[in-house]
């Protein structure tokens, strides 16, 4: 039992090592803070759940020193343990923001699955030029607004038009995409508030995507925008 709980507790090390790298992965460079609130949980719950658990518990009951076929076994966990995680990283992966874009109602993030989904092979594009340069996010994301009327009958009738017309959310309505211009305007709506944290300034808004929202309060420094904790 001692020789299978050493063997055990190696791949728990390892699979520790390669979760932490992982997670560096995951809400670093893939999902800058709050995004991976945005509908990525499950999917990162479930290649902990294969790299931490499934792995080291199937070398706890199949590991015997000496046994004929030890090598062959140890190898099939592996192998499905990285096909796992292949799996799970490449799902993830899909549901990754490829840009922001600012309406009324708050901050959409586009996943590479909805841009694939609706937009591949689509008669819709973005203005010339308008994505050499764009603001980001963290520094990394790129970052739209969306030209929408003033007026809120207007702008029902422009994004519903769109949507039903188009069979597509409103907030994929390319043409209608610019250079990211602030918050003004939706501070003057009313669906976005100037706060002062820890003496820093920022704009507090909703952050959407398909799977739900996060409220966070976001600063602008030049060309790029960062959440404020």
């Amino acid at each position: 039992m001692k020789d299978k709980l050493v063997a055990a507790g190696i791949h728990l090390g390892i699979s520790l090592l390669v979760a932490g790298l992982i997670l560096v992965l995951l809400f670093v460079i893939w999902f800058p803070s709050p995004l991976m609130s945005l509908g990525a949980v499950e999917g990162v719950q479930l290649i902990l759940l294969v790299d931490l658990a499934i792995g080291p518990l199937l070398t706890l009951i199949v590991f015997k020193k000496g046994k004929a076929s030890l090598v062959l076994d140890l190898s099939v966990i592996v192998a499905l343990q990285i096909a796992a995680l292949a799996y799970g990283l490449t799902a993830v992966y899909s549901q990754t923001p490829s840009y922001l874009v600012l309406t009324y109602e708050g901050l959409y993030l586009v996943t590479r699955h909805e841009e694939k989904t609706y937009l591949e092979g689509s008669v819709f594009s973005m203005p010339e030029g308008l994505s050499e340069n764009p603001a980001r996010y963290a520094g990394k994301i790129p970052l739209y607004s969306m030209r929408e009327p003033e007026d809120i009958e207007a702008r029902s009738f422009q994004n519903n038009g769109f949507m039903f017309g188009e069979s597509l959310p409103y907030y994929l309505n390319l043409p209608m995409y610019q250079s990211f211009d602030g918050f003004v305007h939706l501070i003057r709506e009313g669906t976005a508030t100037n706060l002062t944290i820890e003496g820093q300034s920022c704009t507090q808004l909703a952050l959407i995507s398909v799977h739900g929202s996060e409220i966070a309060c976001l600063q602008i420094d030049g060309s790029s925008i960062q959440k404020i904790d």
